[in-house]
């Protein structure tokens, strides 16, 4: 039995799933189809206020866009998982652009180092960070595609001081990243 048919029984056979415990394992079975199909996953389980199945599933729900979500999955859901869901993908894109705009802590400019040179590092992080932000589906970035977009600032810089600058600001972006809540 799939999350497909149980989509078309609840409501002609006027099911009603009682979250509590679920004997009947359903939400399990909901639960395993989230990955392939997220949203719908998500929405069944809104349906039936089957909130720790909601909770799973809004994690798979970042591997696609809001876009995605049909009318009738936003109705089955009702507004208030639909607005959840909807607060999770923006906050986790808020937070990528929070992440992101902080630039490095630069030192001095010298002799060796120039404004000119310190301006040229500050505008390669802004472009790694525009590239990520215009990527599709930018809340399903990666710390591997963090690193892939700043990693190669650090090396293209001469100055000791801003490479190290900029390791401990990928660092703490990197860091962070990793923490952030993906659930509703």
């Amino acid at each position: 039995m799939d999350s497909y048919v149980l989509e078309l029984c609840f409501p002609r056979y006027g099911l009603k799933i009682i979250p509590a415990g679920d004997p009947s394992g359903i939400g399990a079975l909901i639960r395993k189809h989230a990955p392939a199909a997220p949203i719908r996953a998500y929405s069944l389980a809104a349906s039936q206020g089957m909130e720790d199945v909601c909770v799973a599933s809004s994690e798979f729900s970042l591997q696609v866009t809001m876009d995605t979500v049909s009318e009738v999955d936003a109705l089955r859901m009702g507004a208030i998982y639909l607005w959840r869901l909807f607060m999770l993908h923006h906050n986790v894109l808020e937070t990528l652009k929070k992440l992101m705009a902080l630039l490095p802590r630069l030192h001095e400019p010298d002799e060796d180092c120039t404004s000119r040179d310190q301006h040229k590092l500050v505008l390669a992080w802004r472009e790694a960070a525009g590239s990520i932000i215009c990527k599709p589906a930018t809340q399903r970035t990666t710390t591997d595609d963090l690193i892939n977009a700043f990693g190669p600032i650090r090396s293209s810089t001469r100055c000791p001081r801003c490479r190290e600058c900029c390791q401990q600001r990928t660092k703490a972006m990197l860091q962070e990243w990793a923490t952030i809540k993906r659930t509703i």
